[in-house]
């Protein structure tokens, strides 16, 4: 494992991806290993469509917060930002004092204000307190 994350400290992903494939076929229930394929995947952009059924960590390991603040950035990059914000509320429901999660959580509900308020101003034109900044 340590290995595998000096050489994705290093950028170099396919290398650390051989290295966590050994170790999952080694232990397939290793929740780290996986965790951090996912990660390196991701770093290499070589992202496929985030959710929680394809996520390789979500179903076993669903008391782990960080898988879910993980997917959480996956779909607010994508702009799922509902998705981001439910993926984020469970990490905290699991970790209460995981605190990347909660400012995660804030950005995404600045996102989600803004396109509120984008959207009033478009609706009422008139309307000077919804006007972008």
């Amino acid at each position: 494992m340590r290995d595998a994350r000096a050489l994705l400290t290093q950028k170099k992903y396919d290398d650390a991806i051989a290295k966590l494939d050994q170790l999952v076929s080694e232990r397939p229930r290793e929740p780290q290993a996986r965790f951090l394929k996912a990660v390196a995947l991701t770093d290499q952009k070589k992202r496929t469509q985030p959710s929680p059924r394809t996520a390789p960590w979500s179903p076993d390991f669903p008391e782990m917060p960080e898988p879910h603040n993980n997917l959480a950035v996956l779909y607010a990059q994508k702009g799922e930002l509902a998705l981001a914000r439910d993926e984020l509320l469970l990490a905290i429901a699991t970790a209460p004092d995981y605190a990347l999660a909660h400012e995660n959580l804030g950005d995404v509900y600045a996102q989600l204000a803004a396109e509120q308020y984008e959207r009033a101003a478009s609706i009422d034109k008139r309307n000077k307190t919804a006007a972008p900044s």
